[in-house]
């Protein structure tokens, strides 16, 4: 097997995996509950392993499924971080302050400097 399957497959089986539910991985998704557990199938029979046990009101992640899932999520989070980089958004943002020139210098400038690694020059309005 040289192929990867889908992202769409993966999405499903790590959503599921995370809550143990094909229902709320469907809710988290926004797609229907028979749809991530056709993709989780689908997944399998590419992987030629089951990931999860089904049992009658409960599911549980099998062997495979437990050793699977961290890579599977650490690909995500790569995916993620890359596109943030890529993108040049992360999670901060600029903002901007309007105040008098007394509350910039003796209040929120050495908070901010305690606050953050970030160094920013502030202009009074």
């Amino acid at each position: 097997m040289n192929k990867l399957p889908p992202v769409q497959w993966l999405r499903s089986f790590e959503a599921a995996a995370r809550h143990l539910s094909f229902t709320q991985a469907a809710s988290e998704l926004h797609v229907t509950q028979s749809s991530v557990s056709q993709q989780v199938k689908l997944l399998e029979n590419h992987l030629g392993e089951s990931l999860f046990i089904r049992r009658v009101r409960s599911l549980e992640l099998s062997e495979a499924g437990r050793l699977y899932l961290p890579w599977v999520q650490q690909a995500f989070e790569t995916l993620r971080q890359g596109t943030e980089l890529f993108t040049g958004k992360d999670h901060q943002q600029a903002i901007t302050v309007r105040a008098n020139i007394a509350f910039i210098t003796f209040w929120l400038a050495p908070v901010y400097r305690t606050s953050t690694s970030v160094t920013q020059i502030f202009r009074p309005a």
